[in-house]
């Protein structure tokens, strides 16, 4: 059977060099582990989703989860900082719905102006926002707020211990002005540290 946990062979590596080089930005040591991604997968509603966007891609095994769950016609927009990661992500995803784009999350209704795309069906995010300064949040969450069409959901993986820090606090008080509408999972215990889920929404439709 094969091992679905966490090592630090093939993606990790890339992910805990840059974990390295850049630790606040990454946030993460490991890659998730494929039976996660695909939990977090199974409950989006984007069975008839025309423009997707992942922010944080990283070494990409979201991506692929994404890429296999998608309408053929819809677009995968993967954002990625990391020059490094994007070019690997580029190279394993060469599909036409899939677009890895290397920029900033804060950047994403740029990202969507330059590509003629007014609003978009889902945001996914695996960014680690509880290391970042609250201006930053504040300023992607209102970008993907505004980035969202008004049925559209933002769903986001957050390690569940960060959820009971000072910071994690902060960052729930900040996302439920961004959302009235949040619906939080069961942590995820097949990753390390254990992920939980939110899947936020502008309205209750």
């Amino acid at each position: 059977m094969a091992n679905r946990w966490p090592t630090f062979e093939g993606r990790n590596s890339a992910i805990l060099l840059e974990c390295v080089r850049h630790p606040r930005r990454t946030g993460a040591v490991a890659s998730t582990p494929l039976c996660c991604a695909e939990a977090f997968i199974d409950r989006l509603a984007i069975e008839e989703a025309r423009h997707v966007v992942e922010l944080g891609a990283g070494t990409g095994v979201i991506t692929s989860a994404l890429r296999h769950r998608l309408p053929s016609t819809a677009l995968l927009l993967s954002v990625e900082i990391s020059p490094a990661l994007a070019t690997q992500l580029r190279a394993k995803h060469t599909a036409d719905n899939v677009e890895v784009v290397c920029g900033s999350a804060a950047e994403l209704i740029t990202i969507l102006n330059d590509r003629r795309i007014p609003a978009v069906d889902c945001v996914i995010s695996s960014l680690p926002w509880t290391l970042m300064p609250i201006e930053d949040q504040h300023r992607i969450l209102h970008s993907i707020s505004a980035a969202l069409a008004d049925t559209g959901c933002f769903s986001l993986l957050l390690a569940a211990s960060h959820t009971w820090t000072t910071a994690g606090r902060r960052f729930d008080t900040l996302l439920r002005e961004h959302f009235p509408h949040i619906r939080k999972e069961r942590p995820h215990w097949a990753n390390l540290p254990p992920l939980r889920a939110y899947h936020c929404r502008l309205s209750d439709r």
